[in-house]
């Protein structure tokens, strides 16, 4: 058989629709203008997140958000451990806007370490919100109901992939112990960022047909 390699780089990936940029090269992540703090209050249900280490073992999540007198935002999460009937789990903090905006804000579990809290999206009446960090590496999907339709939900990550965040990362989990009974690849027919391709040929016959989905960095045709 006849081998060939094939590294096609960006100048011949992008006519065919394909992102090839590294992290470093992305622009800046972008918050919503403006949040109504009042109208964000209340409580929220985790649809899909990227899973992060202190949230393991978590099957429903929600977060509780309530405007103090001094400005700043009581923040209390809960989540069920092991399943819908788990123990509960708690963890309470404090949260403030860092700009007259409100859609950038800083929140601390454990004082004095404070995280990025960004709200990249939100539902015209406050349905939804979509929080995620300027490194890209934390991502929730909310809702005010523990579950979301999916044409909705299809909406968000259209939006999240212009904004170039891992989609292959986030996992759907619901909140309340309800979720859309499905996985994300096959509620929405979504297939993950592929980062290398290898495709076999005997180096005559003409390649098979290719219709990838997602930004492919790498395409190698044996």
């Amino acid at each position: 058989l006849m081998a060939k390699l094939i590294l096609l780089w960006s100048f011949l990936l992008l006519p065919l629709g394909f992102d090839v940029r590294a992290d470093d090269e992305l622009p800046p992540v972008r918050t919503v203008p403006s949040v109504n703090i009042q109208r964000y209050m209340g409580q929220w249900y985790e649809i899909a997140s990227i899973p992060q280490r202190f949230q393991k073992g978590c099957t429903t999540s929600t977060a509780n958000y309530r405007l103090r007198e001094d400005g700043k935002v009581e923040v209390i999460n809960q989540c069920r451990l092991g399943s819908p009937d788990g123990e509960i789990k708690t963890a309470k903090g404090v949260a403030y806007a860092v700009d007259e905006t409100n859609s950038k804000l800083r929140v601390s579990f454990f004082w004095p370490f404070y995280g990025d809290y960004w709200i990249v999206d939100l539902g015209q009446n406050y349905e939804f919100a979509v929080v995620g960090s300027p490194g890209r590496d934390y991502l929730w999907v909310l809702s005010r109901t523990p579950a979301m339709e999916k044409e909705v939900y299809s909406g968000i990550l259209g939006r999240l992939r212009q904004q170039y965040f891992d989609l292959s990362k986030l996992r759907i989990k619901g909140g309340g112990g309800t979720n859309m009974g499905v996985g994300i690849e096959e509620a929405l027919k979504i297939r993950p960022r592929v980062n290398i391709v290898i495709i076999l040929t005997d180096g005559a016959t003409p390649w098979p047909e290719f219709q990838p989905h997602g930004s492919i960095n790498y395409l190698a045709i044996l």
